[in-house]
């Protein structure tokens, strides 16, 4: 298995856990805030709006781990990945490993950086 395969792989089971994360957001605010804006409290809503965007950027940084896993499983997205890599620098110590090793990836190996720097490359899949 080379290290495209592997980092696009890390990228979807990252996506897939922030996304979960997310709805996590979701539910843990909106449904409070559902319930209290039923009672009458008007602060309820605050709640929901709070968890709403919640979701929304977590969530979206998930789907963002998913797009840039499959560019960079076509060798593709050698600075989105670096970008997302660089966030993950301080959720030690997983993300750490991580971003480390997609910095690795996209960098320093001879291999991978050869396939980033061709000019013919595979579909995106």
């Amino acid at each position: 298995m080379g290290h495209l395969r592997t980092l696009k792989l890390v990228n979807f089971a990252i996506g897939a856990y922030t996304f979960l994360l997310g709805l996590l957001f979701l539910v843990m605010f909106v449904l409070p805030g559902l319930w209290a804006w039923w009672d009458g409290q008007g602060e309820g809503l605050l709640f929901v709006l709070a968890g709403v965007l919640a979701f929304l950027l977590v969530g979206g940084i998930g789907a963002a781990h998913v797009v840039v896993g499959y560019l960079v499983g076509s060798a593709r997205g050698r600075v989105a990945q670096s970008l997302l890599a660089s966030m993950q620098l301080m959720s030690f110590p997983f993300g750490t490993a991580y971003a480390l090793y997609a910095l690795w990836v996209c960098w320093l190996n001879a291999e991978t950086s050869r396939r980033f720097e061709a000019v013919i490359k595979p579909p995106v899949t």
